[in-house]
């Protein structure tokens, strides 16, 4: 019975799923061709697509031969795919076609190094072991097995000598070359070299070239992979190791697909067995969602350290900082030393905040700055910028605070509080005084419009409040009366009033007149009670906070402009800082200035000299670097609500890092860093629209490629930098152990 084709896709998704969570299992083989054609029949892309025929896997494999076998310098991904055995299983059932070949056998092909024509075929189960291998080969070559020894061949060096294993355990795998060595022969075929089907080594192409295939939004994965695998001394100890007596299976694995992409000649290799590792032991990785390479990376690193004893990724990768607590009251001074492999360095980028500064002493009228602070810096910050803009002299002071339904929701007086407790949306204002009123008890000025509630006492639902609160900060030791109050409101007003003459001597006759120019209401911190505040009234500041509300009349709208005092400035983000934000370079050494700068601890840090919790101050120094220093550019912000991309440009060197001015210890070693990777990431937040991508260079030739998944291709150096690099890997410079070429690593091993 045919099935539509979103069905056979579901079926098959469902099926591929349950094989990835199996530990093994055992696949087969389809041609790319016919599987390519099927994919475009369910996915429907393009349109109509029709439904395929019968499978058609006679053009991958030779003419004759029991099982089928595949030709050689065949490559995976391209010319075929292996599929779970349930796949198969029911591509077969709904096609038919054929032949049926299991891709857990491993074809090799043995020649005679005296002639390149005589070529004989192998093929063996992968549980077959190595006495298996050693007893068809010899059999073949009419060799006597005492006389015979059997190489892993990898990069045409002799590796190791293949014990008594199966070949999977041995870690030979599809395309990966072997030798048998006969003894006691001078004669030019005395070796025989047998490379496994499938390998295509071009002419003069080196290992390290190979892509990676894409699993299904493994790209994040394929990038960070590269990246490790072009750095030098992971790859020279991987390379040299035994992989066979490795007892954690995640280094084992990372090292067979190493040496699989440093195997000359290889276009593309398929992590398919690394991943199911990978989803073992990091399950948050299974399946194939969309994820983060520098999460990966930073799991590989501390799986593989675990895994090795001797362990290649502390040597080389581990750097320590120095971390200060300073007491700000008795100055105690509190060090630890901590280790690092990736310094993650948050953007230094920038926001723009309007801010409405209001006059206590009637100077000026009200104004809106809108001012550029940085978007991850402080209530301090804030005021450094609006003392710039309002042109503060030194006697003067700043008092921020956030308006919400015309009142005060709260205040801004630690200056060392986040910026990131102000949104976007709010209305922010500064009231301009003295320095030596600061800090006294404040008095809130609010406004409210005439109705029928300020008789006596009244009720909140009967005043209409309006426009911005003034504030001010008054004496506690001297009660307040309404004359006080009265002249208060009068000098905030003073720069609204319309006739500024005329409205002076009516403010005079009032006065004379032993009547208030307003009518004025004391109110309590709920806006609950309102009590009417005359002339010969007075308050003692029972607090932080005295509240009092304005009736404004038809009058007192004739005599000022309330419109300064109505409508706040909605917060504006114009194009121009918009485009400024996006474009602005930053450089690598901002980032870092940033990350190692002082910063207030929360108000928990025990003093152990003043027995007391205090607002330690944190102070970070680099102590010691490695050999590979690697920056995590923090692009991506993800809150409770939000997830957030910044695309800004960060210039980093990519010759001749100097960081000698940063390292607080003094050992003598060169602080002088080269660039040789960077892991990229390509457009917004989530699968379907995030890309990662890896930029290498080959120590062999000096030349950088980039890795597109299985696409490589060569690149110029000065397309390294971009707004997409995201993971930065730097290798010192003048390190005692010299990069050897992945050619020449491979030494002989008996």
């Amino acid at each position: 019975m045919t099935m539509i084709p979103e069905e056979e896709k579901r079926i098959v998704s469902v099926l591929t799923t349950e094989s990835n969570k199996k530990e093994r299992d055992s696949f087969f083989v389809i041609s790319k061709s016919w599987y390519s054609s099927w994919e475009s029949y369910v996915e429907q892309q393009p349109s109509e697509s029709p439904r395929p025929g019968p499978i058609n896997n006679h053009h991958i494999i030779e003419e004759t031969g029991t099982p089928p076998q595949l030709r050689r310098l065949l490559v995976e991904g391209k010319d075929y795919v292996l599929v779970p055995q349930q796949v198969w299983k029911r591509l077969f059932e709904w096609y038919n076609g054929g032949p049926q070949i299991r891709g857990d056998l491993i074809s090799f092909f043995l020649s005679d190094g005296s002639d390149e024509e005589d070529v004989t075929g192998i093929w063996l189960a992968k549980q077959a072991s190595i006495r298996e291998l050693y007893d068809k080969v010899c059999a073949i070559k009419k060799v006597s097995q005492e006389k015979a020894r059997i190489w892993d061949y990898s990069y045409m060096r002799k590796v190791k000598r293949l014990s008594d294993k199966t070949l999977e355990e041995s870690g030979l795998l599809m395309e990966q070359d072997i030798l048998l060595e006969v003894a006691g022969s001078s004669s030019s075929s005395s070796q025989y070299a047998m490379s496994s089907a499938g390998t295509i080594v071009g002419k003069g192409k080196r290992g390290g070239l190979a892509g990676l295939a894409n699993l299904g939004n493994t790209y994040f994965m394929n990038s960070a992979l590269q990246c490790l695998a072009h750095t030098p001394p992971i790859l020279e100890y991987f390379l040299q190791a035994n992989l066979s007596g490795m007892s954690g299976e995640l280094a084992k694995a990372f090292g067979e697909l190493l040496k699989d992409l440093w195997c000359p000649g290889r276009n593309e290799v398929a992590p398919r067995f690394f991943k199911t590792k990978i989803e073992r032991y990091a399950p948050q990785f299974s399946g194939y969602n969309q994820q983060d390479a520098h999460e990966l990376l930073l799991f590989l690193l501390q799986g593989l350290h675990h895994d090795l004893n001797d362990s290649v990724i502390v040597n080389a990768c581990e750097g320590q900082y120095k971390s200060t607590l300073v007491c700000p009251v008795c100055g105690k001074m509190s060090s630890t030393f901590e280790p690092f492999n990736c310094l993650s360095l948050q953007l230094p980028l920038t926001r723009s905040i309007t801010v409405t500064v209001f006059s206590s002493d009637g100077s000026h009228p009200p104004m809106s700055y809108n001012v550029i602070v940085p978007r991850r810096g402080s209530c301090g910050d804030l005021i450094a910028a609006l003392r710039t803009a309002c042109c503060l002299s030194d006697d003067e002071s700043l008092l921020l605070a956030k308006v919400y339904e015309h009142k005060i929701s709260r205040y801004f007086e630690n200056t060392l509080e986040s910026l990131s407790v102000i949104r976007d949306e709010d209305h922010i204002v500064a009231y301009r005084m003295d320095e030596s009123e600061s800090g006294n008890a404040k008095l809130e000025i609010l406004h409210g419009r005439q109705g029928r509630a300020v008789l006596e006492s009244v009720n909140v639902r009967d005043v209409n409040f309006f426009g911005t609160p003034f504030v001010t900060c008054v004496n506690t030791e001297q009660p307040l009366s309404g004359y006080d109050i009265d002249a208060i409101i009068s000098v905030f007003l003073f720069p609204l009033q319309r006739v500024k003459a005329d409205a002076a001597a009516s403010a005079a006759d009032d006065a004379s007149d032993g009547e208030l120019s307003f009518r004025i209401f004391l109110t309590d911190e709920r806006y609950l009670d309102f009590k009417p505040f005359r002339s010969d009234s007075s308050v003692n500041p029972p607090g932080l906070v005295t509240r009092i509300l304005v009736e404004w009349s038809d009058d007192e709208h004739a005599k000022y402009d309330a419109s300064y005092l109505r409508d706040l400035p909605e917060v504006y983000r114009t194009s121009f800082f918009e485009e400024k934000t996006k474009q602005e370079a930053i450089s690598l050494f901002s980032c870092l200035d940033a990350y190692l700068a002082e910063e207030p601890l929360g108000p928990e840090w025990a003093c152990p000299e003043c027995k007391e919790n205090r607002q330690a101050n944190k102070k970070l120094d680099l102590w010691k670097l490695p050999d590979i220093l690697v920056f995590h550019l923090a692009r991506l912000t993800r809150s409770k609500y939000f997830s957030r991309k910044i695309d800004a440009l960060v210039n980093f060197p990519i010759n001749d890092l100097d960081l000698s001015k940063y390292v607080k210890s003094e050992n003598g070693v060169s602080c002088l860093y080269e660039l040789y990777a960077v892991t990229n990431h390509h457009g917004g937040i989530g699968a379907g629209v995030a890309h990662f991508t890896a930029y290498a260079k080959l120590v062999e030739d000096n030349k950088w490629y980039h890795f597109n998944d299985s696409h490589v291709s060569a690149m110029n150096e000065s397309e390294v930098e971009s707004s997409a690099a995201y993971v930065l890997f730097y290798r010192r410079v003048g390190s005692e152990t010299k990069t050897q070429s992945a050619e020449v690593l491979m030494t002989d091993v008996d």
